[in-house]
């Protein structure tokens, strides 16, 4: 499922195949494009592995053993308006875009807490204040942790995964601010420095979730023309990113039951030096890092 992913990640960045500047190409014959070889057999391989994943909870469908989830639900009233191959297919790309993203977002969350211990304490603080320690964090929460949501809204600012977006079209000519775009040219996003904007963000490479509070700290604030979001990393339009509000929720209850749970400390070298990671570094898997 990763190597599915990665795979996805890196065809879907731009420039990644001879075709995509030479759209001729897409006629030659499968013998002559290696490239179309190569997804063909991808799409062979992923689907049989969608559909055994399929069939392993229709198996748990039937007598009644399957516990409540996506899958399950798609299966009792799917009613064949769905192939095997589109179920399948509909489960594994839900599965694929809500796990790698995720996982990088928690990543990028926890370099902040690493960097910027105070904004870890001050977290910890909220939570004990309003969830204690009797208990883990749950949903019902989520108004009463102002600051948890400010979080979750300065990672995805601050660290986007997905910092060139996702590769658009133009439907028709267009014109912006004195530039002529045609028809059918292909538009990039670029998300980071639209979350780094220095006349938006101030401090913008700081991580401060404090700028999307009030001076009360518990009043949501956000700029303009980001959906209430603080930022752009879903995408834009129509093609906004459909898993936004799953994102939102599930980096909540993350972050929350992390920091209910644990703190993030430094490590050392083996000279006792404190080990401080960087910032910037990276790992680039293609659309997303």
């Amino acid at each position: 499922m990763y190597n599915c992913m990665c795979r996805l990640a890196r065809a879907a960045l731009p420039g990644s195949f001879l075709v995509e500047f030479l759209p001729i190409m897409k006629y030659l014959p499968e013998a002559l494009a290696p490239w179309k070889k190569e997804g063909n057999e991808w799409y062979r391989k992923d689907t049989a592995m969608f559909q055994g994943f399929l069939d392993e909870v229709q198996s748990k469908v039937n007598p009644g053993q399957a516990k409540p989830a996506f899958v399950a639900g798609l299966l009792e009233r799917n009613s064949g308006q769905l192939s095997k191959a589109e179920a399948s297919w509909l489960a594994g790309t839900m599965f694929m875009a809500g796990s790698e993203t995720t996982a990088a977002a928690l990543t990028v969350f926890v370099l902040a807490m690493r960097l910027y211990p105070n904004v870890m304490k001050k977290a910890q603080a909220e939570i004990d204040a309003v969830v204690g320690r009797d208990r883990l964090p749950t949903f019902e929460d989520r108004d009463h942790l102002p600051y948890i949501q400010a979080i979750v809204k300065e990672v995805l600012r601050w660290g986007p995964i997905v910092p060139l977006g996702v590769p658009r079209r133009v439907m028709k000519d267009d014109f912006y601010e004195g530039y002529f775009i045609p028809k059918g040219s292909l538009v990039i996003g670029n998300i980071w420095a639209m979350n780094h904007d220095p006349t938006i963000f101030l401090d913008h490479d700081e991580f401060r979730p404090e700028r999307f509070l009030d001076e009360t700290g518990t009043v949501n604030v956000t700029p303009a023309d980001t959906r209430n979001q603080g930022h752009v990393s879903f995408g834009f339009g129509r093609r906004i990113c459909v898993g936004l509000n799953l994102t939102n929720q599930a980096l909540f209850i993350d972050i929350a039951s992390l920091l209910w749970a644990a703190s993030i400390e430094p490590a050392y070298d083996e000279t006792g030096a404190e080990i401080v990671p960087s910032a910037m570094e990276l790992l680039d898997e293609g659309l997303v890092v």
